[in-house]
């Protein structure tokens, strides 16, 4: 038999190096930086099956084909099934492609003083700190076992799968009202007509898809840190947990909705009767509404009044 390495996440770590240099050449060279953004659904998964395969090729035991570790690992592919075909949809593989908010963190004044502070940015930030993100999430797998499925890891498990189902819901309501809002009925339909998506899973938190996909990381991690194991988890393998929630609160909160809002005033009704995040217990869709129709009565009353002949 060969020998096993020697640690689990060894491989994978020489791998997201690689993937580093990688996306800091291309985004440097094509001045195109989603680079990033295209590996996003599809190393996590590589990294998550290498250390796995790790875990399965040191079992000393026979291994059952419901393991724990190997559940969990197709559950990771299917999120990145999933977020790989909703990227597609949205035209991110499409030559040129880029996230609008790169455009907006370029104007930033400490990042726009000089072009090599942004190369640094870039290296820095962009490149190596996303692609080591990309990798931590990744590393509970390493304390899966491969072991038959329990009773916890599967309430876990279905957790999970049922995070990833909301995720795809959300995905389709946003690509329906996208396409919809540019429709010919758009400007008659009260749901539509203001740029953004306020019903369905949406009346419940401005960003679900967002809650889950950080969500889904939680869960993974969380299943790792409750296994029965003779050592604590290495705080290493949570890290990448903690910090995408961090960074998801501080991204989605500071550029995201900044950028929304001001490109949609009638947005700032929206944010103070839906919680950003963490979803609602009702739906706030119909309250919503309802303010948003008062809010643009009273703006289109204020227009007719200034525009009236003064006596």
């Amino acid at each position: 038999m060969d020998a096993v390495p020697p640690c689990p996440e060894a491989s994978s770590f020489y791998l997201m190096l690689a993937v580093f240099v990688f996306v800091f050449i291309a985004s440097h060279i094509h001045d195109n930086y989603s680079w990033v953004d295209r590996t996003w659904s599809i190393v996590p998964v590589v990294y998550a099956w290498m250390q796995a395969s790790h875990t399965l090729a040191a079992a000393t035991a026979p291994v059952p084909l419901l393991n724990t570790v190997t559940v969990f690992c197709v559950l990771v592919t299917a999120w990145g099934l999933r977020l790989t075909y909703n990227f597609h949809r949205r035209g991110g593989y499409c030559r040129g492609g880029e996230d609008y908010r790169w455009n907006h963190v370029r104007t930033w004044p400490v990042l726009s003083t000089h072009p090599a502070v942004w190369v640094l940015f870039n290296l820095l930030v962009i490149s190596l700190f996303q692609t080591w993100l990309l990798w931590a999430i990744t590393l509970p797998v390493s304390s899966l076992p491969a072991t038959a499925l329990t009773g916890r890891d599967a309430v876990l498990a279905l957790v999970l799968a049922a995070l990833l189902l909301l995720e795809m819901a959300c995905d389709n309501e946003q690509q329906h009202f996208q396409r919809a809002k540019r429709g010919p009925r758009a400007a008659e339909d009260p749901t539509l007509r203001y740029g953004f998506c306020v019903t369905g899973l949406f009346g419940y938190s401005r960003h679900l898809n967002v809650f889950c996909e950080g969500a889904v990381w939680v869960v993974l991690a969380l299943a790792a840190y409750l296994q029965p194991a003779a050592a604590p988890l290495p705080w290493h393998r949570l890290a990448g947990c903690v910090v995408l929630e961090v960074l998801t609160w501080f991204s989605t909160g500071l550029i995201t909705e900044r950028l929304t809002r001001a490109k949609y005033p009638l947005y700032a009704v929206y944010q103070r009767t839906t919680p950003m995040l963490l979803p609602a217990l009702t739906s706030t869709t119909a309250r919503t509404l309802a303010l948003l129709q008062l809010r643009e009565g009273g703006a289109r009353s204020g227009k007719a009044a200034e525009a009236a002949p003064q006596e």
